[in-house]
């Protein structure tokens, strides 16, 4: 019942948000898969990124322990802001206005105008938009909205080809959402598969998100193909934050059961990873019941 809620409360903000043409067409005009046209490789290493992954846990969502969107939004912006990150995957953005909020002046945000539920944002003064682009996570992956091969409400991963102001070189990046139910999750991890991975040929590739696969799940194999994660080929890891003594803990917030990812190309080496799971106030809270992973990358040279 939950879920239904959640699902007709963030189309009913995405309505309510509509502004013009353009907001009604993308909701009924097929959509475009990544391509690897006109890509062009970096010609040097450049200088190191950071990439950041968080689950924002939705502001029509009420958890005990948790606090109101408005009091959990410093948090969650002073989490990112404190890691520096170039590029963030964020996933449960039920509004555009959420999602302009956590960019700030620094950023470019990319998501669907109507279900901003996986989102991307990038840091303007390094990179500028090649292309960009929904992969729904159902049987008709170019419809926009569509559903997957359960009951569930709309999955997608939110794409970009990204030309780094460094280097001149692109890159790919990607936010993805998987949903709960494991039929679902089966199939978009397959679907997955087929389509970014192989794009790994072309240039590098950067896909993050929730998952609602831990590491020791034969899923997260399905969805690396190709790639692997960046805790994995990390030089440093290092866990930030309080998980023990907190009673609205998610066992998820555990680092070894984390369902967050940073799954990155062979192009990358990895010199840093970082589980971080922040609490503010006087009587610890959480701004989400997701950690914050952050890794710190640079191109192989």
């Amino acid at each position: 019942m939950r879920r239904r809620l959640l699902i007709a409360a963030l189309v009913v903000a995405g309505f309510i948000g509509l502004r013009g043409g353009p907001r009604l067409l993308s909701l009924v005009t097929p959509g475009a898969l990544p391509a690897a046209s006109s890509l062009q490789a970096a010609a040097t290493p450049g200088p190191a990124l950071t990439v950041a992954t968080l689950n924002v846990l939705c502001s029509f969502c009420t958890k005990t322990g948790y606090e109101s969107w408005p009091q959990r939004l410093p948090e969650l912006s002073a989490a990112l802001t404190a890691h520096q990150p170039d590029l963030v995957a964020l996933q449960e953005v039920a509004r555009r206005s959420e999602l302009e909020a956590l960019a700030g002046a620094a950023f470019t945000a990319l998501a669907h105008p109507l279900w901003p539920d996986s989102a991307i944002l990038y840091r303007t003064e390094r990179f500028g938009l090649r292309d960009s682009g929904q992969v729904w996570l159902s049987p008709t992956p170019t419809l926009p909205l569509s559903r997957g091969w359960a009951i569930g409400m709309p999955r997608l991963v939110q794409w970009a080809i990204l030309r780094d102001r460094q280097t001149g070189g692109d890159l790919l990046f990607a936010s993805a959402h998987l949903d709960g139910d494991r039929e679902n999750k089966d199939a978009s991890a397959r679907l997955i598969a087929a389509i970014f991975p192989p794009l790994s040929e072309h240039l590098p590739v950067i896909f993050a998100g929730d998952l609602n696969t831990a590491a020791s799940d034969a899923r997260l194999d399905v969805l690396r193909s190709g790639l692997s994660d960046a805790e994995e080929r990390a030089a440093g890891i290092t866990h930030l934050g309080v998980i023990e003594g907190i009673d609205h803990t998610r066992r998820e917030l555990r680092p070894e059961l984390r369902i967050d990812h940073i799954l990155l190309s062979a192009h990358w080496t990895v010199r840093a990873f970082v589980h971080h799971a922040p609490i503010y106030g006087e009587s610890p809270r959480r701004p989400s019941d997701h950690p914050l992973i952050v890794a710190e990358i640079a191109v192989r040279p």
